[in-house]
């Protein structure tokens, strides 16, 4: 395929930052990419705008499939009732409009779903499917799900995964295709960026910073329950909430911990913005029920923050348990309150210089250079 532009149509959350930043990896390729968006929100991302405009030679460039905003909302809830019918024939039209070197599915419970019936079968160019968080992990569960999940694994030629925990369930699931590289789907972290903490040691930090997703996965408010448990305790240290709703920003907002200082909505700060945050804070705090790595866990390890995260995530394979994190195996408040003492004591004892060390080899597998060294594998041949 060399000297020749490829075709890379994706099916996925159009206005996701993942997304973004994984097409973003590719800016200075030969490489025109469609996007079919898999969920209501028909839009690009804002940092995908300037790829529209392009198509030269050295350059990407993003084509999105449009929709009417209220048609695409009406065709996803009716396709709600219809599994994905409606979306599947528009999506099987696009994929022969674009005739693709190869087709991406990112994500599996949206556009894996969608692109089962865009596809049908086995299609004519290589078809690769990456799991995002805990497509696999926490659905496999349920019976309805394990049935589409191996359907879609049946006719993939590769499949990708930022755990390797998820490349044996996807073996498990019948997927007999080549395994692509494992590395985190955000693209990791420049190395510019990485420590970037102007020079405020890990001890002297006095910033807790508590992610406030709470719902099918989430586990915010037990966060909040632990926090209010040990208040005592954390006098002279400010906490923030992010990416909260407004349930949880109300009920933390009402709650005697005066030490919240901040609760921040979901969007509410840029990428940006958010890594200098963790790079003030002491200790990451992020439970749920499942997930992937935890971009916000990899990201905080970025700005040597010490991360506390429920063992449902994949961080293991990044961290040591007590030496550069914790992982918590519950998600109770006991649990948490107990581990947030010992974290603070740990990050208030290590000497800066060990503490570096110890994070050394994460820095460098977070590295977005050698994340895109993987990604520039993904449409290199065919299958």
């Amino acid at each position: 395929m060399q000297g020749k532009r490829r075709r890379v149509l994706l099916v996925c959350m159009t206005n996701s930052v993942h997304v973004a930043r994984w097409i973003l990896m590719f800016r200075n390729e030969d490489i025109d990419f469609y996007l079919f968006p898999s969920t209501q929100a028909g839009f690009l991302h804002n940092s995908l705008l300037p790829l529209t405009k392009s198509k030269g030679a050295g350059a990407a460039s993003v084509e999105l499939r449009k929709f009417q905003r209220f048609t695409l909302l009406l065709l996803y809830l009716i396709d709600r009732f219809l599994d994905n019918r409606l979306r599947g024939r528009l999506l099987k039209k696009f994929i022969a409009h674009v005739n693709p070197d190869y087709v991406h599915v990112l994500e599996i419970q949206h556009a894996g779903y969608l692109s089962l019936r865009g596809l049908e079968r086995k299609p004519n160019c290589p078809l690769i499917v990456t799991n995002y968080g805990s497509d696999i992990y926490w659905f496999q569960r349920f019976k309805r799900h394990r049935k589409k999940i191996s359907a879609l694994l049946a006719i993939s030629d590769y499949y990708s995964a930022e755990c390797s925990r998820d490349i044996e369930l996807a073996r498990l699931h019948g997927f007999t295709g080549v395994v692509l590289p494992v590395f985190p789907n955000s693209g990791g972290i420049d190395a510019e960026e990485m420590g970037r903490a102007d020079g405020i040691e890990l001890k002297k930090r006095n910033l807790i910073l508590v992610k406030g997703y709470h719902g099918w996965a989430g586990r915010a408010l037990v966060a909040l329950s632990a926090l209010i448990a040990i208040r005592k305790t954390l006098v002279g240290y400010r906490i923030i909430f992010f990416s909260t709703s407004s349930v949880v920003r109300l009920l933390v907002l009402i709650s005697p911990i005066r030490q919240i200082t901040t609760c921040l909505p979901k969007g509410a700060k840029s990428h940006e913005e958010m890594l200098t945050l963790m790079g003030q804070a002491r200790i990451y705090l992020g439970l749920s029920k499942t997930d992937g790595i935890s971009t916000s866990a990899i990201e905080a390890l970025s700005q040597g923050a010490f991360p506390i995260q429920t063992s449902t995530s994949c961080l293991s394979e990044w961290v040591q348990d007590g030496l550069t994190g914790k992982l918590i195996s519950s998600t109770t408040p006991a649990e948490v309150q107990t581990s947030i003492i010992s974290a603070l004591d740990y990050t208030g004892k290590i000497s800066q210089d060990e503490w570096e060390q110890n994070l050394r080899p994460i820095w460098k597998r977070l590295d977005s250079l050698e994340s895109k060294k993987r990604a520039l594998s993904f449409y290199a041949t065919k299958a």
